[in-house]
C-alpha cells in the first residue's frame, strides 16, 4: 500500500464513530534537543508516571467493571513500564514504548473520555514531580490483525501516525 492508502484508512477511521480503538500517545516535548543527562531523568519520570498511569487505569477498571485498557491477543498489557512482555514487536505491548521518547496507552474506544484519560495523566504527573512537557495526540484504529491492515487502520500504525499527527497537539504539563 502506499502512504497515500495509509492516510485514507486512518483518516477514515477518525471519523469511524463505531471504531473499536483509540490510542493516546504522548511525546516527550524536543527531547533529542535536551542533553544526555536531561533526556534520561525525563525518561525516568515518564516511566514512573506511566506505571502510576497503569494502577490508576486498573484501579478504574475494577472499581467501574468495565475494560478500559486493551488486553487481547496480540495486545499484552503489562503492569510495569520496565517488565514489558517479549512481544515480536513492542508496539504490542500497553502501554508500549517506542524509542525511550514517545508511549502510548490503548483503549477502547467509549471507554474513557478524553478529558478523563488527560486528568490521570495530569494527576501522576504531578504525583511523580514529572514536570516534562509532552506533546499529546489521540486518534482512532479499527484492528489489531495485521491481515484486516488493507481495509482496517492498524494499531501497529496508531503510534507512528499521531507521533508525526500536528493537527491533533496539545502541549500539557
Amino acid at each position: 500500500m502506499s502512504y497515500e492508502e495509509y492516510n485514507d484508512l486512518f483518516l477514515k477511521a477518525q471519523k469511524n464513530k463505531n471504531a473499536k480503538y483509540i490510542a493516546f500517545v504522548f511525546d516527550i516535548k524536543s527531547s533529542k534537543l535536551m542533553d544526555n543527562l536531561t533526556r534520561l531523568n525525563a525518561q525516568l519520570k515518564t516511566f514512573d508516571t506511566i506505571d502510576l498511569m497503569i494502577e490508576k487505569l486498573n484501579k478504574l477498571e475494577e472499581k467501574e467493571n468495565r475494560k478500559i485498557l486493551i488486553d487481547e491477543t496480540p495486545v499484552q498489557k503489562i503492569d510495569n513500564i520496565l517488565n514489558l512482555k517479549n512481544n515480536t514487536f513492542s508496539f504490542l505491548n500497553n502501554p508500549c514504548v517506542i524509542s525511550g521518547d514517545s508511549f502510548a496507552f490503548y483503549c477502547y474506544n467509549n471507554s474513557i473520555e478524553i478529558e478523563q484519560f488527560k486528568e490521570i495523566f495530569l494527576k501522576a504527573a504531578k504525583i511523580c514531580k514529572n514536570t516534562t512537557k509532552y506533546h499529546f495526540s489521540y486518534g482512532n484504529f479499527e484492528t489489531l490483525n495485521y491481515n484486516e491492515s488493507n481495509e482496517k487502520y492498524y494499531i501497529g500504525y496508531i503510534v507512528d501516525k499521531l507521533s508525526k499527527e500536528k493537527s491533533k497537539e496539545e502541549n500539557i504539563l
